[in-house]
């Protein structure tokens, strides 16, 4: 009776070690996200639905939250995937640059700078401007040209997200450099006058991963998904 129990035990660890194999390998049935807005409002939604011609039967959660809250996500376990600005702190995690995209003036239709052709940092000078928090690389950038110019415009509001910044200069609250991805597909561009501005500007992201983790095969069928998603 005693040897039936054991070999009972023995089969099912037997099944565990294969249940273990198989998540390793091929995955939970699940893929966890976070995503910074500019890069969740339409690229990542693009990289999902190719994903999904492979893996219908895969459940996906898609969360929006700032950098720092992605990071943590991934860091923490929560969340395979992270897609998170550069200014995040990236010890013990796996990153590579995910994208780099060269930032925009968005400019109220009605305003006299709306019919440049280029916008360059004396024309912001004692403008309303829109500016991130001082903590985003872009700003810093931002910052750095202005200074290095002598250029003082009025800084109104600071936000964290580029696609806030293009709907408050919409409203007409003033000026400012936004990332073209946050603004991509479903945002009314109507009101705005989106112009190149020189010097450039960059918005670097950041692909997220746990370094100490293995990928499954559907983490690596939707990372590769998300990559190709950039060139749309």
């Amino acid at each position: 009776m005693f040897f039936r129990d054991v070999k009972t035990s023995f089969r099912g660890l037997d099944s565990l070690r294969t249940s273990a194999a198989r998540i390793r390998d091929l995955g939970s049935g699940q893929i966890r996200i976070a995503s910074i807005p500019s890069q969740g409002s339409s690229l990542v939604p693009r990289a999902i639905a190719k994903f999904r011609e492979e893996y219908p039967s895969t459940a996906i959660t898609l969360q929006i939250a700032s950098s720092a809250r992605v990071r943590n996500l991934v860091y923490n376990g929560h969340f395979d995937i992270g897609l998170a600005a550069e200014e995040i702190d990236t010890e013990g995690m796996h990153f590579e640059v995910f994208t780099s995209v060269r930032a925009i003036c968005a400019v109220p239709n009605k305003h006299p700078l709306s019919t440049k052709e280029v916008i360059r940092p004396q024309d912001l000078d004692g403008e309303d401007f829109i500016a991130f928090m001082s903590e985003d690389s872009a700003r810093q950038q931002i910052d750095t040209v202005l200074n290095e110019n002598g250029i003082n415009p009025n800084i109104v509001i600071e936000t964290p997200y580029a696609i806030t910044v293009a709907e408050l200069v919409k409203l007409g609250i003033g000026i400012g450099l936004t990332n073209p991805l946050a603004i991509e597909s479903s945002f009314d561009r109507s009101g705005l006058s989106l112009i190149p501005f020189d010097p450039p500007i960059y918005f670097k992201s950041f692909l997220l991963l746990r370094s100490d983790k293995q990928k499954s095969m559907e983490v690596k069928a939707m990372i590769n998904k998300l990559l190709d998603s950039r060139f749309f």
